[in-house]
């Protein structure tokens, strides 16, 4: 009876997690502004691609993109914790010079979601990030 019990609740978390995942799945578009903690970060119009991981059902790839000339230029791919129940996705980065470590914190409702990049150990927020799904 236990391992029916686990069974299907390992069942009902992972039919939700497929859910979010369709739900968020596609392109997100916005602004992303420094909070001048960074000298060096500029403010950015983001174009992120969300798709689903289709060997892990907790979480979602996520190209970063900025547009640069209306046209997108990836920053980077990463791949973003699915927390269902909050309604958010994390993930922890390294700058392209490896010396900022990065928390990213995205929480979605509808089409809309907004977050921040902050640094590490400190906690300070490098960007607000505001986003609409198209």
């Amino acid at each position: 009876m236990r391992m029916l019990c686990a069974f299907l609740l390992l069942f009902a978390l992972s039919v939700s997690a497929e859910d979010v995942r369709d739900e968020i799945a596609g392109r997100w578009v916005g602004d992303s502004i420094c909070t001048g903690v960074r000298p060096a970060c500029k403010n950015e119009i983001a174009s992120y691609r969300i798709s689903r991981n289709e060997k892990d059902p907790s979480r979602v790839t996520i190209s970063m993109n900025k547009m640069v000339n209306g046209e997108e230029e990836v920053m980077g791919v990463t791949e973003f914790v699915i927390d269902a129940a909050k309604r958010t996705l994390t993930a922890e980065t390294m700058n392209k010079k490896r010396t900022v470590h990065i928390v990213w914190r995205l929480e979605w409702e509808g089409t809309q979601m907004k977050g921040t990049a902050s640094q590490l150990p400190d906690g300070q927020v490098i960007r607000n990030i505001s986003l609409k799904k198209e």
